[in-house]
């Protein structure tokens, strides 16, 4: 058998057509005949394939299966026999007739055993009645189904119009949802990438439930430890501040850093739903500065209005002082010097002038006192104070001196440089009451930038610097607060007037400059004076004094509104062999110098007074006569032309209260220099 399919498709016998004697026309006759009986038999399975297929509601279809392989394998056999003409492959051909033989056995023996069934077939006569009755069948079946139809059609209706409502529920939740999402994406923008510190808590308890960079940054806390602790960990007393309310208005709290310091804050609450629960959304504003600067507004303009009480006070004093000294010094002048009354006068005199240097040190405070500023070098002048400053401090005080010679060198009254290292000195002393040490330093310090300090604007520039440095008791915070304030002292009763740092600050502040201050208590305190550098100017000539002899009888206009110290300046001048022409206000000094058709070789004015200035007085009567000298006498003033409380260079002034000796020689002075 294996012999045999080994060779099933060798051609070793000889072709068909030899029998045929190749004849073209016995060849071609079975060639066509059988081609022709092969696409029958092809075309015949086929048919009863697709009949099975549409009909396998058929009892019997495996008997067209079965009679298909057997009209195809029938088929087989003409196509072989065709090819058997040429190719003498006959072992394939009886292996194809072999199948065909299987095939037709069971395929005959399964048609005689479905002959009863074929037999039972209803004949055409009942078929049309079975017709007829599902044709009567169908048509009732239609009638439902177009029943069942309309049904459908209605409920299909009502279904898209259910459908419909609920694709806009839906697609109305799903814009919700977007614009909740986008409401939500918004919100954490804008909460954490907001500059405001801000931050979400639970309206009881005060827990933390959210807090964006800002506020950590500012507090000092991690995202981590906010949302641990509750808002009373922000408050100086622990406890959670009550359920807040919507409010229009801030409300002020203050809250601590981490790291202790004080954060000064208005605070706005909203009630919002943050997440499924109600919570409140926490805004608060830092005003730590501007309170400060608030502070330091209400601090300044407490200065001021003290000022101005000061210099008031101390130019009605300076006017009553004129009068008490000068006629003091006249009435001494003219008493017998064994005479009991002149140690009573003396005492006048001295009462006298330690009431000058007290309303000197109002003035300073309230920068009215006037200056006669120059070019100064700082190191020269508290060098030359050293041996006055140790003889103050006494044995117990080391005095070091530590001077920059790169200092620059300052516009300023030398006078009112000295009362600020000596009231300086005598501050640090009284805070060494054991001993210590007492380091004065100049240094050069150039700013780059204007910036803003404790008291104003400190602009940019080259200053030289004063620094005096004692390791006494120190000052709190508190203390340093008010240590400028007039008045205000930590001495014992009697032992302070709380005017000496009041005074340095007045000095100081009118000439352009300010004042740090470090302490710490138990450690010291050091003051560090800023005041502005100059260009160094050549020191002007002196002239000689006694070159000339003094010229008394000049014609002298004396204009002060204060009768008393009109009638004592007249009656100084008046002795010393000049004459006099008095005038109570700028109007009448006008009105006489008009009459008065002679020379007048000066003027002596107050700066303040009703109506007409001093200055105004000067400007119309120096049109009028060129050649007038002037010299201002006065308490304080705030004309423009000493502003600050300052004269230009040049200008005569001469200080109140003054000694009827001090009048007579500065008018000697001027005399001269004409």
């Amino acid at each position: 058998m294996p012999d045999f399919l080994g060779k099933l498709l060798e051609s070793d016998f000889m072709p068909h057509g030899y029998c045929f004697a190749w004849r073209p026309d016995i060849l071609w006759t079975h060639v066509i005949s059988d081609g022709l009986i092969v696409l029958s038999y092809y075309l015949i399975p086929l048919a009863l394939i697709y009949l099975v297929r549409a009909r396998r509601d058929l009892a019997f279809h495996w008997m067209f299966s079965l009679f298909g392989l057997f009209i195809l394998s029938c088929g087989t056999t003409h196509l072989l026999s065709i090819v058997t003409l040429w190719h003498p492959v006959y072992r394939l051909e009886g292996v194809v007739k072999a199948i065909t033989a299987l095939a037709s056995v069971p395929t005959a023996f399964l048609l005689v055993k479905l002959m009863p069934q074929a037999i039972a077939l209803p004949s055409p006569k009942e078929l049309r009645e079975t017709n007829e009755t599902l044709v009567l069948e169908i048509a009732e079946r239609r009638r439902a189904e177009e029943q069942v139809l309309r049904l459908n059609a209605e409920l299909e209706q009502r279904v898209q119009a259910r459908t419909a409502e609920l694709e806009k529920s839906n697609q109305m939740l799903r814009e919700a949802n977007e614009r909740m999402t986008e409401a939500e994406h918004r919100y954490r923008e804008l909460f954490q990438n907001n500059p405001m510190p801000m931050w979400v808590r639970e309206p009881e308890t005060g827990q933390f439930l959210a807090v964006n960079p800002a506020a950590q940054e500012l507090y000092g806390y991690s995202e981590q430890e906010f949302l641990s602790m509750t808002v009373g960990k922000l408050h100086p007393d622990g406890r959670v501040p009550p359920r807040p309310e919507d409010a229009p208005q801030p409300v002020l709290h203050k809250y601590l850093r981490k790291n202790g310091s004080a954060i000064h804050a208005e605070v706005r609450y909203h009630h919002i739903r943050f997440g499924p629960q109600r919570a409140v959304l926490v805004v608060p504003t830092d005003v730590t500065e501007r309170k400060t600067l608030e502070e330091q507004l209400r601090h300044s303009q407490k200065m001021e209005a003290v000022g101005r009480l000061a210099g008031g006070i101390a130019h009605d004093f300076n006017n009553l002082l004129t009068v008490i000294l000068g006629y003091a010094t006249v009435v001494h002048g003219r008493l017998n010097p064994g005479d009991p009354l002149r140690t009573m006068v003396e005492e006048i005199q001295r009462a006298g002038e330690k009431a000058s240097s007290l309303t000197g040190q109002l003035l300073a405070f309230s920068r009215k006192q006037i200056t006669q500023p120059r070019t100064l070098d700082l190191n020269r002048v508290f060098q030359g104070m050293k041996d006055i400053l140790q003889r103050l401090l006494g044995e117990d005080v080391d005095l070091a001196m530590v001077l920059d010679n790169s200092v620059p060198p300052v516009k300023a009254d030398e006078g009112q440089l000295s009362q600020v290292l000596m009231n300086l000195a005598v501050n640090a002393r009284d805070a060494m009451p054991t001993g210590g040490r007492l380091t004065i330093e100049t240094r050069a310090v150039t700013r780059e930038r204007e910036d803003r300090g404790k008291h104003g604007v400190r602009p940019a520039g080259r200053y030289a610097v004063l620094v005096v440095t004692d390791t006494g008791i120190g000052m709190d915070s508190e203390t340093q607060c008010h240590i400028f304030e007039p008045f205000f002292t930590t001495k014992d009763a009697g032992k302070g007037t709380g005017l000496g740092l009041a005074t340095v600050y007045g000095i100081v502040q009118q000439h352009g400059g300010w004042i740090d201050v470090y302490s710490e208590p138990d450690h010291g305190s050091s003051f560090k004076v800023y005041l502005p550098g100059t260009v160094a100017e050549a020191a002007p000539a002196i002239p000689d004094a006694e070159a000339s002899s003094p010229r008394r009888n000049a014609t002298i206009l004396l204009v002060e509104d204060q009768a008393a110290v009109r009638m004592l300046a007249e009656d100084v001048l008046a002795e010393a062999g000049h004459r006099v022409l008095t005038a109570s206000n700028g109007r009448a000094a006008l009105q006489l110098a008009e009459r008065f058709k002679d020379k007048i070789d000066l003027l002596i004015t107050d700066v303040v007074m009703p109506e007409m200035s001093g200055p105004e007085l000067a400007a119309h009567l120096f049109r009028a006569r060129p050649g007038l000298t002037i010299l201002y006498i006065s308490g304080y003033t705030d004309h423009a032309l000493l502003h600050r409380g300052a004269i230009e260079e040049g200008t005569a002034f001469l200080q109140k209260p003054f000694l009827p000796e001090t009048l007579v020689v500065k008018v000697d002075s001027l005399m001269r220099s004409r």
